[in-house]
């Protein structure tokens, strides 16, 4: 570090170089201005700032980096939305056309401040589309469910959500799809409907949410106690305070993998900021220094945990994206199940067992479940699990972390140390479908898998009241039937809700793509083995 005042940047700093009068403007990327500005003030910390440095020469770092926030600023705002949820239980009453008129609907009173607000961003389509999502958090356009409590359906069903953009214009915005496990939902925007033109709702490039660091500069973009309720999002710089931080548990720390009332967020997942994320600001935007989305914020899990001061975003990593295109097609979101009642290993255990690892604490495996993806990779009771592909796993709450994300079907490389021998070694388990408590919540528009034959149909641990009473007991094998539609070959077939399938057309089945392979060679009758051993048979959907 020097604290002799620097005569020029370096080329590889420069993005433009403009001739101007006797000398060159030049415009430096914000990590130098940053790096600069860090200099100077450690200087003056220390006192050794020198006398021939000029008010200039102090400020000009200061102004060039003023001059990039505001241009990072201006160009993401342009895809920050701000939102308002509004029951549509009074008919076409007042507090309706109050609503309606608010958001652009009718030309009355536009001073109506909503009960429940929040913010989104815009993200797009497929590639070839034009098509426009907004992506928000899910307790935004649900409403916050309290833990243990439940949410009012029919007053989620007849809510209507209203959008507001940056250019001002005004769009009700149907919900495609939302998952609580998340806290992500996605909305479609009928621009075209509305007669609003593209360029109105430009969508965030994402940036590179795995890269971000203790430290990294961040702006949050959102909507406050509604007062960015006019399409002018307001802005907030920080930095990142920490990773993988987790909000404070309901009933302290849980890792039951199907405990219904945690979040994926309770094990770990969120960013810690350290600008200010009021009521209102949760699905905001979370962006780096290049203006790009790199997470949405949340003030719900400071509200839960009373930290008024810390604010949370959700990082839109990989893992993240995964559940947002699901969301985004209409789909329910998935996530992965190992089928084990995993623990902790602390330093104690870790240096009893005299495992031959550097890592001071791990996951650990106190039961697998027969018949489970854990039971068929090869994993026992005692084992000891450092890492989920090539992700350390400190604790039982970073296994149930890591493998939810990957989703079912994912293949997890675990990082294995038995206590007989001491040594690593890994092991392959093709996951299953971590089990939903209560699907009557799921807020979905497609069926991932299509019925075939009036049969629906989904992973064996889909849905937690299929499950024997102890979620560790023998797994299920095949698929279960979701669902018979009446009058079908399902139907004829006497199949009904709850039933496993392990067989089709004499090929095994352990997943719904399975289930699928065996369907598309498939012509005429089709044989069934079910999961307590019966065999039945459906005749072809034609018309008889």
């Amino acid at each position: 570090m020097s604290c002799i005042p620097q005569p020029s940047w370096t080329d590889s700093d420069i993005v433009d170089g403009r001739q101007h009068a006797d000398h060159v403007v030049r415009t430096v990327t914000p990590p130098v201005i940053l790096r600069r500005l860090l200099e100077l003030s450690l200087c003056a910390a220390v006192g050794l700032m020198p006398l021939e440095l000029s008010a200039d020469d102090a400020v000009t770092p200061l102004r060039s980096l003023e001059a990039a926030l505001i241009e990072a600023i201006a160009t993401a705002e342009q895809s920050v939305v701000a939102l308002a949820r509004v029951p549509q239980t009074a008919g076409e009453g007042v507090d309706r056309i109050r609503a309606e008129s608010a958001f652009g609907t009718l030309p009355t009173d536009s001073g109506y401040i909503p009960t429940d607000f929040g913010s989104g961003v815009i993200i797009p389509g497929d590639p070839d589309s034009e098509e426009r999502f907004v992506l928000t958090a899910a307790h935004v356009v649900l409403g916050q469910r309290t833990f243990g409590g439940a949410l009012d359906l029919e007053t989620l069903k007849s809510a209507q959500i209203y959008v507001r953009l940056a250019s001002r214009h005004v769009v009700a915005a149907p919900l495609v799809a939302a998952d609580q496990r998340s806290d992500l939902a996605v909305l479609r925007l009928p621009l075209k409907e509305a007669g609003i033109p593209l360029e109105a709702a430009p969508p965030f490039v994402y940036g590179d949410a795995a890269a971000l660091r203790k430290g990294s500069f961040v702006v949050a973009l959102g909507n406050p106690y509604a007062i960015a309720r006019d399409g002018s999002a307001s802005a907030s710089v920080g930095i990142v305070s920490n990773i993988s931080r987790r909000p404070w548990p309901p009933r302290g720390v849980l890792v039951d993998p199907t405990e219904q009332d945690l979040t994926i967020h309770h094990y770990g997942t969120l960013l810690q900021v350290d600008t200010r994320l009021n009521l209102g600001t949760s699905g905001g935007a979370l962006i780096n220094a290049d203006g790009k989305l790199v997470g949405l914020t949340t003030s719900l899990a400071a509200l839960e945990g009373y930290e008024k001061s810390v604010g949370y975003a959700v990082p839109l990593d990989a893992a993240a994206q995964r559940i947002i295109e699901s969301l985004r097609a209409g789909y329910e979101a998935e996530y992965g199940f190992l089928g084990i009642q995993p623990g902790e290993a602390d330093p104690e255990l870790m240096q009893r067992l005299s495992l031959q690892t550097s890592q001071a604490t791990a996951a650990r495996v106190r039961f697998v479940s027969p018949g489970s993806p854990a039971d068929e990779a090869g994993l026992k009771p005692n084992d000891v699990i450092l890492s989920v592909n090539a992700t350390a796993v400190y604790s039982d709450v970073d296994l149930v972390r890591e493998i939810g994300w990957l989703g079912p079907d994912a293949t997890a490389r675990l990082q294995v140390v038995r206590p007989e021998s001491g040594k690593a070694f890994d092991l392959d388990a093709r996951l299953a479908k971590w089990p939903v408590y209560d699907d009557s919540l799921l807020v979905t528009t497609r069926e991932r898998h299509p019925p075939w034959r009036g049969l629906h149909i989904d992973y064996s641990t889909a849905r937690r009241r299929y499950l024997p009473a102890n979620p560790l007991g023998a797994f299920p094998r095949g698929v279960v039937v979701t669902g018979v539609d009446p009058g079908s070959p399902a139907a004829d077939a006497e199949l009904f809700e709850g039933q496993f399938i392990v067989e089709l057309a004499g090929q095994s089945i352990h997943s719904p793509s399975d289930f699928s392979e065996a369907v598309n060679a498939i012509s005429g009758e089709a044989t069934l083995q079910l999961g307590d051993g019966r065999t039945v048979t459906l005749r072809d959907s034609s018309p008889r």
